[in-house]
């Protein structure tokens, strides 16, 4: 694919550029829009395309995301998936799906991509007649941008900033595995692979929330043992105690800690009771008498 993009400085404002994951998402989801309105063979269906949307999947976006990153950097599908939809919650994406495939709309394309638009991203916007449109024509021949674009007001063209960013799954997740990695670390220890997946799989197939994955590791890390093994041990007793939330096992752990210390008492109080006390202590004979028994 040929060309570029435009980054407009309000960007930075945005919640998007305050995540380096979901910066990369929408910069691919920029560069992966049609520039013009063309048609797509999908699924042997022709797909019409207007200029700023794609046809994408969870696999061939998962795939084209991941693509070139170390596999400890690598995102799983089900979790892009859910960051996709973030940016259609903020309003950045409109999203239309079938049991096939989606195609994916950038919301006002053609104010911040359109020629018309103002790019304000460092190019004079009217680079036509004096410099060739490609891209080895760039050079110092061509006339820079006009710096005093920086000042210019834009306030016609102000679009309103996203609402402010809700926490979401995907947030929960990304945020569990970053103190898993830092704790893997702390200890001296290598956050493998294997430990990736088999925290995935405690999210996707267990159905595990990243919150009480969080209070897993502190309890590991509490008995020194911290190892995704031990964890998933914990994790299988929360469950056969129907412990799904920290709340629920913080709440568990009290109750069978008082109920411990309770029998505990009980016990002590029957040691106590079981001898005979005498009041007076025994007689030689008794004394005698009871030796020979």
């Amino acid at each position: 694919m040929q060309g570029w993009i435009k980054l407009h400085r309000k960007l930075q404002e945005s919640p998007i550029f305050q995540d380096p994951y979901i910066f990369k998402l929408w910069t691919l989801c920029l560069m992966k829009a049609a520039h013009k309105p063309t048609t797509v063979l999908v699924e042997r269906q022709m797909v019409e395309l207007k200029a700023g949307q794609f046809v994408t999947g969870r696999k061939v976006l998962c795939q084209e995301f991941n693509s070139g990153a170390k596999k400890s950097d690598q995102v799983p599908e089900s979790t892009l998936w859910s960051w996709l939809k973030k940016l259609e919650t903020w309003g950045n994406l409109d999203i239309k799906a079938n049991n096939k495939f989606s195609v994916v709309t950038v919301v006002k394309w053609e104010f911040y991509q359109g020629s018309d638009a103002e790019p304000d991203n460092g190019f004079d916007h009217n680079l036509t007649t004096d410099c060739p449109q490609t891209d080895s024509s760039l050079t110092a021949t061509c006339p820079q941008a006009d710096t005093n674009k920086n000042e210019k007001n834009l306030e016609k063209k102000d679009l309103p900033l996203p609402p402010p960013p809700t926490r979401t799954r995907a947030d929960e997740e990304q945020e569990m595995l970053q103190v898993i990695v830092r704790e893997f670390g702390a200890e001296g220890l290598r956050f493998s692979d294997f430990d990736r997946d088999e925290i995935n799989a405690w999210i996707d197939d267990d159905g595990h929330a990243p919150a009480l994955i969080t209070r897993a590791l502190k309890e590991a890390v509490l008995h020194k043992k911290l190892s995704t093994p031990y964890m998933a041990k914990i994790l299988k007793d929360w469950k056969k105690n129907g412990w799904t939330t920290p709340e629920q096992v913080d709440a568990g752990k009290e109750k069978q800690h008082v109920q411990s210390q309770s029998q505990h008492r009980r016990s002590g109080s029957k040691i106590v009771s079981l001898p005979e006390m005498r009041q007076t202590p025994m007689t030689a004979a008794e004394r005698f008498k009871a030796g020979q028994k």
